[in-house]
């Protein structure tokens, strides 16, 4: 996790401007435009997702658009006919549609670094589940409680957190051991 601080420290402040910063289970988002700033309806966040980290599949009622600043990411999105794993390199753009399940994961020995424009609506919800990160205190695990608080959200429905199907919890890559 220090690799990560040592990235937000280098590269996530570059316009000198104060940034809120918050671990969401494992990745971090970085506000660029907070929910709050925006009269025109959008959310900008820097995100990153460290070393063989997993986002759970979901799903939510808002549109994202993801594009990969650095860094190798596979996307998981349902499709009429099931799920599609898609490989994304740094430059790549990514569309994630309203009610759309999909999930993030990381499988490269280096942190992915995205920016993600999205609604305030789901940046508020970042707001609301995500704990603080600075450069002296590091993201930790999850607790049982954080994961609890993510589930119970109204905005966001986990399906890898509460799937009883095989192929949806493989897919997201999660384990809850």
């Amino acid at each position: 996790m220090k690799t990560l601080a040592k990235h937000f420290a280098k590269e996530m402040r570059p316009n000198k401007k104060p940034h809120v910063v918050l671990d969401v289970l494992g990745p971090t988002v970085e506000f660029r435009v907070l929910p709050s700033e925006s009269a025109a309806g959008y959310c900008i966040i820097k995100g990153a997702i460290p070393p063989g980290v997993s986002v759970p599949i979901h799903s939510h009622p808002d549109e994202e658009s993801f594009f990969l600043h650095c860094g190798k990411l596979q996307a998981l999105e349902q499709r009429k006919d099931g799920f599609e794993w898609i490989n994304m390199n740094a430059g790549d753009f990514h569309h994630v549609p309203q009610d759309v399940r999909h999930t993030w994961k990381n499988e490269s020995n280096e942190p992915t670094v995205t920016i993600i424009v999205t609604t305030p609506r789901l940046g508020r919800f970042f707001e609301e589940i995500g704990r603080p990160v600075t450069a002296e205190v590091f993201p930790q695990p999850p607790t049982a409680a954080d994961i609890r608080h993510f589930v119970k959200s109204r905005l966001v429905t986990t399906i890898g957190l509460l799937a009883r199907k095989k192929t949806l919890q493989s897919a997201s890559g999660y384990r809850s051991d």
